[in-house]
C-alpha cells in the first residue's frame, strides 16, 4: 500500500505529494522537504560538486577478532541487564543493529556475514566489524569504519555528527 502526504516545498512554496512508503518512494525526486522540480535542481547542482570524503571499511590492524568478540559479549550482557530492568518496570527495551548485506555461495550454501561492534576502552566512539563465512573457509576479517579523504588520500576513523 502506498502512503501519500501533501507537503509545501521549503524553497518555492509549491504544494506537492510526498510518498513516505510504497513504490513511488523509491524515486530520487521524492523528498519530504522539496518538490520534484526543486529536488531535481538540487540533484543536478550537487553533481558538479565532487565528494571529498567517503565512508569505507578497511582491514584493521589495531583491534583483534578476539577483542571484538569480548566487546560484543560485554555489550550483550549490558543489553540483557537493561532488558531485565525494563521488564521489571513494565517497559520494553528495544535495541537497533546495523545490517550488512551478506554474500551467498550457491554451491556450498555458505553465507558471508558481518557483525558490527562499537569500540571500547581506548577505541571508544570508533566502529569495527568482523566478517566471516559460516563454513569457516577463511579466518574472520576485522575491519574499521574509516573516512577516506579523496583529496589527500588520508584515512582516519569515521565519526558521525548530529544533523
Amino acid at each position: 500500500m502506498t502512503t501519500m502526504r501533501e507537503r509545501r516545498c521549503v524553497h518555492c512554496g509549491d504544494v506537492y505529494v510526498f510518498y513516505p512508503s510504497g513504490p513511488p518512494s523509491e524515486s530520487p525526486l521524492n523528498d519530504d522537504r522539496h518538490c520534484p522540480v526543486c529536488k531535481r535542481a538540487i540533484i543536478d547542482a550537487l553533481k558538479a560538486v565532487p565528494r571529498k570524503r567517503v565512508r569505507v571499511w578497511v582491514d584493521c590492524g589495531v583491534v583483534s577478532y578476539e577483542t571484538l568478540k569480548r566487546w560484543e559479549a560485554e555489550w550483550d550482557e549490558v543489553r540483557e541487564q537493561k532488558a531485565r530492568e525494563a521488564a521489571e518496570d513494565g517497559r520494553v527495551y528495544i535495541t537497533a543493529h546495523r545490517v550488512h548485506m551478506p554474500l551467498f555461495d550457491i554451491e556450498s550454501g555458505a553465507v558471508q556475514r558481518a557483525k558490527s561492534v562499537g569500540g571500547r576502552e581506548d577505541f571508544a566512539g570508533r566502529s569495527f566489524r568482523y566478517v566471516y563465512w559460516t563454513d569457516d573457509r577463511e579466518p574472520p576479517r576485522v575491519e574499521e569504519e574509516m573516512e577516506h579523504n579523496r583529496e589527500t588520500n588520508d584515512l582516519r576513523p569515521w565519526k558521525d555528527y548530529p544533523r
